[in-house]
């Protein structure tokens, strides 16, 4: 596209430019931040202006990298200093406006046309941005050993304040008699990567910002929980063996998954092949990556990648942007099938090509642990759900699971999604599913990101959080009305029917900042749900162009963490010791230590995790149940574990899951807090989907974990 006008101000117009690019950038929230800060003013600059930006935004959601390598020197340089200025782009634009001669820049004009083209202006924005490199050849990746860059982690010691209106946390509960107690030991654990740190890798995309996967689960079959992480330098999977003590040891090597130029985002455990030990799948994501991958367990803990012939790679000619990993057995035939998410630029939504995010259905005993591609079949393909504005595309999921939300045992598919697009899907149990958001009454989260599932009222049924985006900063705006898309999470309460009720501010959990990783877990032991949620958002170009406060309300925010009384929430995370403010991303719940109480771990998007051991939810009783099946699939998914603490009282219930919560997966063994009661638990039973087969007992020890084989 080529301009041609006179508009008054081109400095002012790149400004804007970039300032809303951040915003855009960050999801769709520039118009109200600008309001905000009174920078961005786009309307002045009538049509022309705004299809300029339009151009631009594309092209920087689609990594603004030029098809053809670019002539020597660094774009845009008019002086020759081997950088690019905000000032020499201005005077690009200046040129391309017709507002300035050619001379003045020869530097901007890349192709020697004669004229300076919008293409041309994101390559000097781009190369402003990252700085000055040109195009090299795409990584193969291999196993072998590479030198692994260093740097330690700044340390941010201060929040910023901010008010908001309406109050999103509108319950005020008196704090219990007894609270939960972490300490962050990740680094006397031996968990001390790093997940990056910029310069981001180019190509530059947004994408890199919401990563950070983490998955808990027994690779090696010793009895406790391992751990695999994702990072966004190499390489980019890591395998933490717990040793018991407290402690991991890096085994990435030994178990063959310590691979080098591909780029892994999220990650999840499943039993693919039904031989009783645990594969990893693991999801890739740059304008470089074409392919996801999947690791098979060879019985003694060591891996060989295997995506491609099994059918599991998700492989085509386009770049994949995967996110979160679901395991689950949608069919019931006693193998896992998986489903894979993606968030992709706009740009290459609108040039026609499937989303990535597919249901991959495992072929069982036919060919156990190799897939096929259902997804058109099954009616899950998210080409057909319509975002908030037509212009955005599709292909914004970020996180799926698979539970029975209707009690018909049967597996239904959740998706938490960009832009409206949030889903639902029934399984009608045929092998399909339909499309139930609407009629349900979920869906209503704007920007789904993270998901979680469990009974939060004890009444027997599932109930479904769904993170978004809470910005104190949106208000009515002028004739436009208000904003669209921030107006926080989710927590949709199961009435039954197929039927939810929004209690969001019912239980006070609408802010949690810019949300990500979201889980139930019982911490304290007293046998109701809480909740934890991940967050924050920092978009390092914010700070090269001198706007480093635009993004303040989410850099520093504070994680998460609403304890449970019944019919509400109310916030706990200080009081509890878990004051972690930095950029969380996937989320663990996990009894690492085994001792009877649930740790947490958070995968923090360019800096070290976060490790919180629980020490003193113990102080009250458990019981934990581990299920293995056998005539349906291994890992247990799916199955539901009810304990009664008394004869008296009403179940509690649990939901073996194999879903991610956002880039993240807890461990599948269920945790029931029960009190400060010693006794006896009166009853426990298990059912196991498809079979309908029931294991029941009675008068059950506490403060011990019980393993249940399907019999």
């Amino acid at each position: 596209m080529r301009v041609r006008s006179s508009y008054p101000n081109g400095r002012a117009l790149v400004q804007g430019w970039i300032l809303c690019g951040q915003h855009r950038l960050a999801r769709g929230r520039s118009r109200a931040m600008a309001a905000s800060v009174g920078r961005c003013r786009l309307r002045q600059y009538a049509r022309r202006g705004a299809q300029l930006w339009l151009a631009l935004s594309s092209w920087l959601r689609a990594t603004a990298v030029a098809a053809e390598p670019l002539s020597p020197g660094c774009p845009g340089d008019c002086d020759g200093s081997g950088t690019t200025t905000v000032e020499e782009i201005v005077l690009a634009v200046r040129i391309a406006l017709g507002m300035s001669p050619l001379g003045a820049c020869s530097a901007a004009d890349r192709d020697s046309s004669g004229t300076v083209t919008i293409e041309e202006i994101v390559q000097a924005v781009v190369a402003a941005l990252n700085g000055c490199s040109h195009p090299t050849a795409t990584p193969v990746p291999s196993m072998t050993e590479s030198p692994l860059p260093s740097w330690t982690p700044s340390t941010r010691t201060s929040a910023p304040t901010a008010t908001a209106t309406p109050d999103p946390n509108p319950t005020s509960v008196p704090p219990p008699t007894q609270a939960a107690c972490f300490v962050d030991v990740a680094a006397e654990a031996g968990l001390t990567y790093v997940h990056y740190e910029p310069p981001w890798p180019p190509p530059f995309y947004e994408q890199v910002f919401y990563t950070a996967g983490a998955a808990a689960g027994d690779f090696d079959g010793d009895g406790r929980e391992d751990l695999a992480v994702t990072q966004l330098r190499e390489p980019s999977l890591l395998l933490f063996r717990n040793r018991g003590d407290g402690s991991f040891d890096e085994v990435s090597a030994e178990a063959g998954v310590r691979m080098f130029g591909a780029r892994l985002s999220g990650v999840a455990w499943g039993d693919v092949d039904n031989d009783g030990d645990l594969d990893l799948y693991a999801t890739a994501l740059g304008a470089d990556q074409r392919r996801h991958y999947l690791f098979i367990n060879d019985g003694s803990g060591h891996f060989t990648e295997e995506g491609v012939p099994r059918g599991a790679a998700v492989a085509t000619l386009e770049p994949h942007f995967g996110f979160s990993v679901a395991f689950g057995d949608y069919d019931r035939d006693g193998f896992l099938d998986l489903h894979v998410t993606e968030w992709r630029p706009r740009a290459y939504n609108r040039l026609g090509a499937p989303s990535h995010a597919r249901l991959l259905r495992n072929l069982g005993t036919a060919k156990p642990g190799h897939f096929q591609d259902v997804t058109r079949e099954a009616g899950v393909a998210l080409e057909n759900i319509p975002p908030l504005r037509a212009d955005l595309g599709f292909g914004f999921s970020f996180t799926s699971r698979f539970a029975d939300m209707d009690d018909d045992g049967w597996p239904d598919l959740l998706i938490a999604a960009d832009f409206g697009t949030s889903r639902l899907f029934w399984n009608n149990g045929d092998g399909t599913f339909v499309d139930g958001t609407v009629a349900a009454g979920v869906g209503t989260d704007e920007n789904g990101m993270g998901s979680a599932v469990g009974d939060i009222d004890g009444d027997g049924r599932l109930d479904w959080f769904v993170s978004s985006i809470w910005d104190p900063k949106a208000r009515c705006q002028g004739p436009e009305g208000c904003f669209w898309g921030t107006s926080g999470n989710r927590l949709f309460r199961n009435l039954g029917g197929r039927k939810f009720a929004d209690v969001t501010d019912q239980y006070g959990v609408r802010d949690a900042g810019w949300a990500w990783g979201a889980a139930f877990w019982d911490p304290d032991n007293d046998g109701d749900l809480d909740l934890v949620v991940a967050n924050g958002i920092h978009l390092p170009t914010l700070d090269v162009i001198g706007l480093p406060e635009l993004d303040d309300d989410y850099e520093q925010d504070l994680l998460r963490v609403w304890e449970n009384t019944g019919t509400s929430m109310h916030e706990v995370a200080v009081r509890w010791g878990i004051e972690d403010r930095r950029q969380g991303r996937g989320v663990v719940v996990w009894d690492y230590d085994q001792d009877g109480d649930v740790d947490l771990f958070v995968a923090n998007n360019s800096d070290r995790p976060a490790l919180y051991r629980n020490q003193c939810g113990n102080r009250r009783h458990w019981l934990r149940v581990r299920v293995v099946g056998a005539r349906t699939n291994r890992d247990g998914l799916h199955a539901r574990v009810r304990v009664w603490p008394t004869r008296s009282s009403a179940p509690l219930m649990r939901e073996v899951d194999g879903g991610s919560n956002y880039l993240g997966q807890s461990e599948r063994t269920v945790h029931f807090g029960l009190g400060e009661s010693g006794e006896p638990v009166a009853r426990v039973e298990v059912v196991w989907p498809g079979s309908g087969t029931v294991a029941a007992w009675e008068n059950v020890g506490v403060d011990r974990t019980l393993e249940v084989v399907e019999p």
